[in-house]
């Protein structure tokens, strides 16, 4: 029997390819008085590609989070809590979009929406009060792994021309050069 070799990188693809058709659930310890009201000790929400509308609004968010790491090298205690005042809220906004997905969109009309911030913050404040730092770093590693930016980005290459086109005439004609 012959053995075939393991190509690492078409197996990572094939994850996140599975990561991002199926989605990641990911639970979140309830509080007391959650847990009175009967809802169980954990709670489990689902992470799936974004639409393109909420890829935005994640886009958005992690712009407004920005580390300087020379001022991190100099005074990494002060500089790590200014960090975490200043991007503690954005980190938890982006877990509630990435949740919330196309349920933070109110359509009013088949053409016209809006995004419910009430909502966008309610699921933030709950994250805010909720996740760890640990489970935090594994979740933004898997939405920037969900947002599936390299597909939007190739598709934006391909609307703009940029990639190479079968039917584009070639410059050094044989007819051309005689």
């Amino acid at each position: 029997m012959e053995e075939k070799d393991f190509d690492a990188l078409a197996a990572e693809q094939a994850n996140i390819d599975s990561l991002i058709g199926k989605g990641m659930d990911f639970t979140v310890r309830t509080s007391a008085i959650e847990r009175l009201f009967g809802s169980g000790k954990e709670k489990t929400f689902t992470i799936h590609e974004p639409y393109t509308g909420t890829l935005d609004l994640l886009a958005d968010e992690f712009l407004k989070m920005e580390i300087d790491e020379e001022a991190l090298t100099e005074n990494p205690i002060r500089q790590s809590n200014r960090i975490i005042k200043r991007s503690a809220e954005p980190m938890a906004r982006v877990i509630a979009v990435a949740v919330l997905n196309g349920r933070c969109w109110v359509e009013l009309t088949p053409y016209r929406g809006f995004v419910n911030r009430s909502l966008i913050n309610r699921y933030t404040n709950y994250f805010l009060r909720r996740l760890k730092p640990s489970t935090l770093k594994q979740l933004a590693l898997i939405i920037r792994q969900i947002m599936n930016a390299g597909d939007f980005i190739n598709s934006i290459r391909w609307m703009s021309g940029a990639i190479p086109r079968t039917t584009k005439p070639k410059a050094n004609l044989v007819e051309e050069k005689q």
